[in-house]
């Protein structure tokens, strides 16, 4: 019998059959993550370059603002250069060009000035110092280099109003004058501010240097990413830097984030950075859960389909065990039927010689021999009577044969039968029979007496004294 513990064929298929079952489910489980994985990449793209397009476009609707002022403004000026108008009409020009723009921007502009004709004048009516060296100053240097273009110059820190401020400059028609103008970055501050607490993203305005010039996080405001080794900012710059693409992803430690870039004018960069990792991490936890719901399903269903294999085996092997018990039995029924029927031809021949000793001695110790072969005789013919009919009720051979019979002959036989044995243990057999019953009944009469000898049998071999009534 083998071993319950060992792995049958039978289980080794059944485990082969779910583990194939089970890697295809984890399958589609992966596709079905990756699916998700890439339409929540493209979700969050789509909102990170629409963040990044509304703060792009509105920082260059600032700037372009500037711009547009300042050519106002040296639309002007050349017309007054051309006319050789006089120094103090230009700075009273300026001044009240300063007074206008710093109304109309809400103190965003600080005001005009420039180098004309060799003079500095300040619209805003700063006066420098002795040492002030026009020329020397970004703004005059780039818009000479701009050819008479309007130059965005790169953002520097105003003293005077301590404050972040880029200066829109350019070069006029007598190719050495130059006007300047000075625009505070609040604005842009401000608007990256806004679009981080209505969409959760890091906003950033980088100029071409990669100085921060706004953050939606004010302490950033000023910090160079190229040299700010170690920061998230740096990393965002790299990245920007190696890919080339507008969108990209980026991990910084543990995070994932999605940056959107949007070019401006002048080399300048806006930036959205979205912080990804919740919404990652919710799917990687779906993946893990459902890979290991699908492990314990297939894992129960495993274990069920092993069982059920092996109680079919063992209902098989009962089966069978059942099988060779009946074809025993019928094997044994058959030899008990064919022996049974052997030995009673025998002993049938050694009783009919006895009768014939009875009928012809007239000695009394050979017939009372000869009475004890009887008794032994039919003894053991009834016990040999018993197995055959035992052995025809296993074989299903057993018959009733129903025929008319007289009822008193059939109990003067079992009285004169169980007589000798009561006698024997001197016990009283007391008959009592009901006068009505008809004498001729119908039915099988030998199977009657075979029932009732075995109940008077017993009665007389369990009655210790007193007597048995039938």
């Amino acid at each position: 019998m083998t071993d319950k513990r060992k792995i049958s064929g039978s289980d080794l298929q059944s485990m082969l059959m779910f583990g194939l079952i089970l890697l295809f489910f984890l399958g589609v489980i992966f596709a079905y993550y990756l699916m998700l994985h890439s339409e929540t990449r493209l979700r969050i793209e789509k909102t990170s370059e629409l963040i990044a397009t509304t703060a792009a476009e509105q920082i260059k609707s600032y700037l372009a603002y500037g711009r547009d002022t300042l050519e106002m403004a040296c639309h002007t000026l050349d017309a007054m250069l051309r006319e050789k108008r006089s120094q103090s009409e230009i700075k009273d020009f300026l001044v009240s060009q300063s007074a206008s723009v710093a109304n109309i921007t809400l103190g965003n502009a600080t005001g005009s000035y420039g180098l004309f004709n060799g003079e500095y004048l300040d619209g805003t009516g700063w006066v420098p110092d002795a040492d002030f060296v026009p020329e020397d100053r970004p703004w005059y240097i780039d818009a000479h280099a701009s050819r008479g273009q309007v130059t965005v110059v790169d953002p520097y820190l105003d003293l005077q109003t301590n404050t972040t401020t880029i200066s829109f400059a350019k070069r006029l028609c007598d190719k050495r004058s130059v006007a300047a103008l000075d625009f505070s970055l609040r604005p842009l501050q401000t608007i990256t501010e806004e679009l981080s607490l209505q969409s959760g993203s890091i906003e950033i305005v980088l100029d071409r240097k990669y100085h921060v010039i706004a953050h939606s996080r004010k302490s950033e405001v000023g910090k160079n990413y190229m040299a700010d080794q170690g920061s998230l900012g740096n990393a965002i710059v790299n990245a920007l830097r190696s890919s080339g693409k507008r969108v990209f992803s980026l991990r910084f430690g543990r995070a994932a984030y999605i940056v959107n870039t949007a070019p401006l004018a002048e080399h300048w960069c806006c930036i959205s950075v979205f912080d990804a990792t919740a919404d990652f991490v919710q799917l990687n936890d779906i993946l893990v859960f459902t890979i290991l719901a699908s492990f314990l399903v297939f894992s129960v269903l495993l274990f069920i389909m092993i069982r059920f294999n092996r109680r079919t085996r063992l209902a098989q092997q009962l089966r069978e065990k059942a099988e060779r018990a009946t074809a025993a039995n019928e094997a044994k029924s058959s030899f008990l039927s064919n022996m049974s029927h052997e030995i009673r031809t025998p002993i049938n021949a050694v009783l009919g010689l006895n009768e014939m000793v009875l009928r012809e001695s007239n000695e009394t110790s050979v017939i009372e021999y000869s009475e004890g072969i009887r008794t032994a005789g039919n003894t053991l013919l009834g016990l040999i009577n018993d197995i055959l009919d035992f052995s025809k009720i296993e074989a299903g051979k057993m018959k009733i044969v129903p025929a008319d019979y007289d009822l008193s002959t059939l109990i003067n036989d079992l009285v004169n039968m169980i007589r000798t044995r009561a006698d024997h243990k001197e016990l009283l057999l007391r008959p009592d029979f009901d006068e009505n019953i008809p004498q001729r009944l119908h039915g099988d009469d030998v199977r009657i007496k075979q029932v009732i000898t075995n109940i008077l049998t017993n009665a007389v071999k369990y009655t210790e004294k007193g007597s048995v009534t039938f």
